[in-house]
């Protein structure tokens, strides 16, 4: 019985320090839930709060900073000067404003800009139809290049199946079994090999 704990302590040694982590966490937690946040984290976290909405107002109003939160501030007065600042004096000759003339409002002018890529879709539009040439006239040169290769190796093939006679014989399966009674004949005999 002393050996089982000895014997299975690879088994045991997890278990254990799973115990030991949990009872220390639930005495963190209930120390931790005892006291409580404090005021200065609390007043910082409500800060950085605060620029957080601060930036992303300022990103989605185009740079509009929000107004800060307090009392609303009165009007500042506007100063406005006194229409005539001088009275006109009785010796000088009253001065009056003349309006220039206004020019009759013409027509819009339409200005037709070219299009900037429509010369750029010619030039592609061109070389894509050159580009189809070329591959049409490459089909047309492949599929006569393989023609002529075909012609050429089937003409090596009759050249070298009349040169070898013997080989022809092997076509059947009677002159293949007629070669193998003859190589066994003319061979060394099986027991000197």
């Amino acid at each position: 019985m002393d050996y089982w704990f000895l014997d299975n302590l690879d088994k045991l040694v997890p278990i254990i320090i799973a115990l030991l982590y949990f009872i220390g966490a639930s005495r963190a937690k209930s120390k931790g839930g005892e006291e409580g946040p404090s005021p200065d984290t609390s007043e910082r976290a409500r800060k950085i709060q605060e620029e957080i909405r601060r930036k992303i107002l300022d990103r989605q109003g185009g740079g509009r900073a929000p107004l800060p939160e307090g009392p609303p501030r009165e009007p500042e007065p506007v100063f406005e000067p006194d229409p005539a600042p001088f009275p006109p004096s009785p010796f000088q000759e009253p001065v009056f404003e003349q309006k220039a003339e206004s020019f009759p409002e013409s027509e819009p002018m339409i200005f037709v800009a070219p299009d900037p890529y429509e010369e750029e879709r010619r030039k592609i539009e061109e070389k894509l139809k050159q580009a189809r040439e070329l591959t049409k006239k490459a089909e047309i040169a492949g599929k006569e290049a393989s023609v002529r290769n075909r012609s050429k190796d089937l003409e090596r093939r009759l050249a070298w199946r009349t040169n070898n006679s013997i080989l022809d014989g092997l076509d059947d399966t009677t002159s293949i079994r007629r070669a193998i009674v003859l190589k066994e004949i003319l061979d060394n005999p099986v027991g000197l090999r």
